[in-house]
């Protein structure tokens, strides 16, 4: 039935090279430019949100922040986080309570004065975002961004931008669990920047892509690869285009496992004094080399460049929006991924200027829609906009890996398992996100930014592990924790999460690690899919107060099959979905108030 299923979806696609059409939402929204956007569920109530930064029509730095409602338009929540421009903003769940905080910077407004600053909101919604209150450099007309680099689980930070005195900067801080301490940064100064962190080479280890400019003069442009080995960063031999005022995205286009590089700016090819824009798609060759991969596309800068499935085909598609040739006019730009090369498709997206786009599903229909922002290229008109995904397709969800294990090494706790599937995304394309924790569902060690029984992704895009189907963490103390994965696909889509393991540090000096048989256990549904019989299996070693709960596939619960206190032993649940429409749905062992596993199910009539 998926290959079925996968075959109607490639077919309907195939009628849409020529056109990729968007509805524009009504929404009565002031105009953004010169800004950041991010499409995020801040309040966890599995519907995405949004955030942008930027300046208005009157030249004034604005943040807004949006939450989707239940009726389907945007409410404005007012919030003590400052409007910047030549900002720069990213969310991480940088202190892994399960929630999405923000890392900022730019210039901020106060009175009639202007001044650069950087810094970190807590979200502690509802009771709204508090600043960290420690230090970091202020900047502005940079990047920041959230990397944990040492792989001990915590995230830590990474800045470019010019700094208070005029000249460039590039600070390095490592989350030490209680603050941020300043590291030695070991990269060159630049602004007008982009960072992108990739594990492209691997190992474990987050490499990074870094751009940008010296100083004015056009043959200060760089872009450099850097790769990490347990922390220690090297230079790589990959030469690609020396660029500043633009923007890099990472992406395993052709599914082969390795991730590829998309990126635009500013060149200094043309020769001294001299540039161009560009926008040009790089191989991973697998063996740490980019290899340019097509040739011909036409180039923008100031602006941003994205990989995202937005036909639900399982391929990357390439959406990019910024300044064309000169400054003199703006462009938006689909080129759909045909297998082998990117084709440019219509699209009915408005051209922008010194703009930006995000991609996500803010209405769960399984298409990604667009959130954007820029000016006209008369510079008269401002606009932030949300384009409803409208291709008559939708995205078939992944399915959870299995076989989890971990091994013990050194200090180190290696995790690995095997390929989720999905019916459109080949196997090696998908993604993975990881969750740590110390009591069973917690993620107080490595959070996911994804939550729910069907792992609902809180900040779209790739998982935390990249295509990687391992993972690893130093420094663990002894104790028990509790760990599971969940498949995403190249439209974003997430699978539920595995049954969740555990494991056990007996003694850290030494390197003792102990499998622990799980307590409970919940068994896939059979048969699957069914129509409308199916029976549910699950176990328990001891006694407990048992509930079985079918939730949809927005994780709205749907029934409950068993809610009782039931002595150790393996059970069985008949359910009937009779009155039910086929789809997804999603069914949960909770276990003396704790969900301890979730699974899917399909029905199909």
């Amino acid at each position: 039935m998926r290959i079925i299923l996968a075959l109607i979806a490639v077919i309907l696609s195939a009628s849409l090279i020529k056109a990729q059409q968007f509805g524009r939402v009504d929404l009565n929204i002031q105009g953004l430019s010169h800004g950041k956007a991010n499409w995020i569920d801040i309040n966890s109530d599995g519907k995405l949100d949004f955030f942008a930064i930027g300046k208005n029509e009157m030249q004034k730095p604005v943040a807004l922040l949006f939450l989707n409602s239940d009726s389907g338009q945007f409410i404005q929540l007012f919030t003590a986080i400052p409007g910047v421009l030549n900002g720069s903003a990213a969310w991480s769940d940088f202190d892994n309570d399960g929630d999405l905080d923000l890392l900022i910077s730019g210039f901020k407004q106060t009175g009639q004065s202007f001044s650069a600053f950087t810094a970190v909101y807590v979200n502690e919604l509802p009771s709204g975002f508090f600043n960290l209150n420690q230090y970091f450099p202020a900047v502005h007309s940079g990047s920041v961004s959230w990397v944990d680099y040492d792989n001990d689980s915590r995230k830590d930070i990474f800045l470019t931008g010019i700094g208070m005195d005029g000249m460039p900067v590039c600070r390095f801080f490592r989350n030490n669990g209680a603050s941020f301490e300043e590291q030695l940064a070991p990269f060159p100064a630049l602004y007008n920047s982009t960072a992108e962190w990739n594990d492209f080479d691997k190992d474990g280890d987050a490499d990074l892509l870094l751009s940008g400019q010296r100083n004015e003069d056009p043959n200060s442009y760089l872009t450099r690869v850097y790769i990490n080995t347990s922390g220690f960063f090297s230079e790589s031999p990959t030469v690609l285009p020396q660029l500043s005022k633009g923007s890099a995205a990472f992406g395993d286009f052709d599914s082969d496992g390795h991730a590829d590089i998309v990126l635009n700016g500013e060149s200094n090819s043309e020769g001294p004094g001299n540039t161009n824009n560009i926008l040009k798609i790089f191989h991973n060759e697998g063996n740490g080399i980019f290899e340019e991969h097509q040739a011909g596309i036409i180039g923008i800068s100031s602006g941003k460049v994205i990989w995202a499935d937005f036909d639900c085909d399982g391929l990357l598609d390439i959406l990019a929006t910024g300044n064309m040739e000169n400054n003199a006019s703006g462009m938006t730009r689909i080129f759909r991924n045909t297998g082998e090369n990117f084709v440019e498709v219509i699209n009915n997206l408005p051209d922008m200027m010194n703009g930006y786009v995000t991609a996500g599903d803010f209405d769960n229909d399984r298409k990604l829609d667009i959130l954007m922002l820029g000016h006209n290229s008369e510079g008269t008109v401002l606009t932030t906009a949300v384009f409803r995904n409208l291709i008559p397709v939708i995205n078939e969800l992944p399915v959870e890996p299995k076989g989890l294990t971990t091994t013990f090494d050194n200090g180190i706790v290696f995790f690995n398992w095997l390929s989720g599937f999905d019916p459109a995304t080949p196997g090696e394309g998908l993604s993975y996100n990881i969750r740590v924790g110390t009591s069973p569902g917690s993620v107080d060690i490595v959070s996911p930014e994804s939550y729910g029984l069907n792992g609902f992704n809180r900040l779209p895009g790739f998982g935390n592990t990249g295509n990687s189907k391992r993972f690893h963490i130093n420094g663990l103390r002894n104790g028990r924790y509790y760990w599971s994965v969940q498949t995403l696909d190249n439209s974003f889509g997430t699978s539920g999460f595995s049954a969740e393991e555990s494991f056990v540090i007996a003694n850290d000096s030494v390197g003792n690690i102990t499998e622990l048989q799980p307590e409970f256990e919940l068994r896939q549904n059979y048969p699957n899919p069914f129509n409308p019989l199916t029976v549910i299996s699950y176990k328990t070693t001891k006694y407990s107060t048992v509930k079985l709960k079918i939730f949809n596939n927005i994780g709205m619960e749907v029934t409950t099959l068993v809610n009782s206190a039931q002595n150790a032993g393996t059970y069985s649940v008949e359910f009937n979905a009779n009155g039910m429409s086929s789809g997804i749905y999603f069914y949960s062992l909770e276990v003396n108030e704790k969900v301890v596993d979730s699974k899917r199910m399909i029905l199909l009539k």
